[in-house]
């Protein structure tokens, strides 16, 4: 009988085999460059795709090896930037279940959002140290089964604006998301087609031992963040940060006329229309305004006080100390230390600090709860979203000073009188 049926298939060239790494690497840098829906970059994805197909029982078990180790490093970094901010992740659910009509699974938001961030991170981790090589494919692929599905409804309907895969450390558009899931879905197909050639690397003491010592360790990073403040802040308001600008550009105010006998169009400055030439004023018909702000902003917070005046730039550039204490709901607001936020508030006051409490909650409900509970504060009224992204945490703290925030308390951990002055006098 002939021995040569019983050989192993040649591996695909190696030529062929760094083309396609190289192709899908092509895709996964391109996805920054392409932020919209591009039919010829979809078209493009069939390349490697087809490749992988043709020569999936030639595949080599170095680029299983590869392909293993960028999708561990991958899984790992996504999940822990949104396990540095569990809440964020949180509030990423919420919006999906509102969505996809959901409403009552919204309750069990965190414990979805750390359950999801470990199983993402600890995914990445047996893919990096090569635990139960198949087993984790099989996981990772249905993990990534259902983020694709979700994506391509996102890409195509703008359910949700943001999917947050990856926090706020890196935004992507829903088609850059997209491409970014077609271009791991072909990191996964390449390992398929190695993973029964790739061999275990520890025994199998040692890899329950390391998946639950990761495990372990990032459940405990996780509760960290949900009860203090995300120990790496990815948003607009961390501390250090600048919220004003040093130099404003004046805002433009445009508006349109039409000729009443030709209905053209004619655009000019708010300040140079002729109102005092009654013939041009009954020629010429208003017809739209137009607003041109060159300048950028470093936040979308918007402070408006009791009044209904916007009081965002004069109160979050004042020259001296600032303390904001931040409630995006009152209602919902966590009690349980707020004797000591209390005596920080009239610690400010009886040192002339400027006070702010910024709240979506309405002013009557505010007024309400000032009545409960005293304290000497100025009321603004906020977007619950901005308040969100301006701390994790209801209530907190943020210290400001010259449009720089300071420093920033959850309040489990509200600082003392004493920490305030040193803060303020730096």
């Amino acid at each position: 009988m002939n021995n040569s049926i019983y050989q192993r298939p040649k591996n695909m060239p190696t030529a062929l085999a760094v083309i396609l790494f190289c192709l899908i690497l092509c895709s996964a840098v391109a996805i920054y460059f392409i932020p919209d829906y591009s039919p010829l970059f979809l078209l493009y994805y069939l390349i490697p795709f087809f490749l992988i197909i043709a020569f999936r029982k030639k595949m080599p078990v170095n680029m299983g090896v590869i392909a293993r180790t960028i999708l561990g490093l991958l899984f790992i970094f996504s999940g822990f930037v949104k396990g540095v901010d569990p809440i964020g992740t949180t509030y990423k659910i919420e919006d999906y279940l509102a969505a996809y009509g959901m409403p009552w699974f919204i309750n069990f938001s965190t414990i979805l959002s750390v359950g999801l961030n470990l199983v993402e991170f600890l995914t990445g981790i047996m893919l990096l140290f090569n635990i139960r090589i198949k087993f984790t494919t099989i996981i990772a692929s249905l993990m990534m089964i259902f983020f694709t599905i979700t994506t391509i409804f996102d890409a195509t309907a703008n359910i949700v604006p943001d999917c947050g895969c990856f926090g706020d450390a890196i935004k992507l558009s829903n088609w850059q998301t997209l491409y970014k899931n077609l271009t791991i879905n072909l990191f996964l197909l390449v390992l398929w087609c190695t993973v029964k050639k790739i061999r275990p690397t520890f025994y199998t003491g040692g890899e329950v031992g390391i998946a639950s010592f990761f495990g372990i360790l990032f459940i405990a990073f996780q509760i960290y963040n949900l009860c203090y403040l995300p120990v790496i802040d990815f948003r607009d308001w961390k501390v250090g940060n600048k919220m004003t600008n040093d130099e404003v550009l004046p805002v433009e105010y445009w508006t349109v006329y039409t000729n009443n006998e030709s209905y053209e169009d004619t655009t000019m400055l708010i300040s140079d229309i002729p109102y005092n030439d009654s013939v041009w004023m009954s020629n010429w018909s208003f017809k739209d305004t137009k607003i041109i702000d060159k300048n950028v902003y470093p936040h979308n917070l918007m402070l408006i006080d009791e009044d209904g005046r916007d009081e965002t730039a004069a109160v979050i550039g004042l020259p001296e100390p600032n303390l904001f204490i931040v409630s995006y709901s009152i209602e919902e607001m966590n009690l349980k230390h707020w004797d000591e936020i209390q005596n920080i508030i009239q610690y400010c006051s009886d040192n002339g600090y400027h006070v702010s409490f910024l709240t979506a909650s309405e002013y009557d409900v505010y007024s309400q709860f000032v009545e409960e509970h005293p304290f000497d504060a100025v009321f603004y009224n906020a977007d619950d979203i901005e308040l969100k992204t301006m701390i994790r945490s209801n209530p907190g703290i943020v210290a400001m000073k010259d449009g720089v925030v300071l420093k920033k308390w959850h309040y489990n951990n509200v600082p003392e009188p004493a920490d305030l002055e040193i803060l303020f006098t730096k």
